[in-house]
């Protein structure tokens, strides 16, 4: 009686055990950051996050623009050949249409490297960042530059048939190269594509684990 009660109670166990880890689904979880002299953060309250826009509007230290929602399908080389030469208007400029008097064909400046990263809805995040002091000075890119420093968003068509993408300025820290042995543009070991889409893990994505481009949505 021992024995098959023992046996009847290992194999409840067994179940409870396979029943429990098949329901336990895998979901994202944001890095957390613990500091042990920090003061205690009040209870609901979240953490305040950086704002880098200040220095990645500034054109010496090197600026870097933000595309919050981009489909899935779109990866590194075709972002670098829209920003190339891109047609761009300034959003709602004002109440008069002075916006309209923006658009047009735009050359920004030399794209140092483009980061992609997933957002959670399967879709990606852009990050086009330019070489620090190799931005197009003059009296348009000024003027764009100056509204979307006031918060205006920057339509960046993406063909004939006026789609675009809302651009602003990135809020996050830029972080440093990633280095691959086999670079994923070109299939040669340290080789870098000039002035191209330096992109990032596999030439798709940035590593999820990387913190600084975590929860910017």
């Amino acid at each position: 009686m021992s024995n098959k009660y023992s046996k009847a109670h290992n194999s409840i166990i067994v179940m409870s055990t396979t029943s429990t880890s098949a329901a336990t689904p895998m979901t994202f979880r944001p890095p957390t950051q613990w500091k042990p002299n920090a003061p205690k953060r009040k209870q609901g309250t979240k953490p305040r996050r950086k704002d880098f826009s200040s220095v990645n509007s500034n054109p010496e230290t090197g600026v870097s623009f933000c595309v919050p929602f981009a489909f899935r399908n779109v990866g590194p080389k075709r972002t670098f050949a829209i920003f190339r030469n891109p047609y761009v208007e300034i959003e709602h400029a004002d109440a008069s249409g002075v916006g309209d008097e923006l658009m047009g064909e735009i050359s920004f400046g030399f794209i140092e490297r483009i980061d992609i990263k997933w957002r959670r809805d399967g879709n990606k995040c852009l990050f086009i960042h330019f070489a620090p002091g190799r931005w197009n000075d003059n009296e348009n890119t000024r003027m764009i530059l100056d509204a979307m420093k006031a918060g205006k968003v920057l339509r960046v068509y993406t063909d004939d048939k006026k789609h675009f993408w809302k651009t602003i300025i990135s809020k996050s820290q830029r972080p440093a190269d990633y280095f691959e042995d086999d670079d994923s543009e070109t299939g040669v070991p340290g080789e870098a594509v000039g002035g191209s889409a330096a992109a990032s893990t596999n030439g798709e994505t940035l590593d999820s684990n990387n913190e600084q481009y975590l929860n910017i949505m």
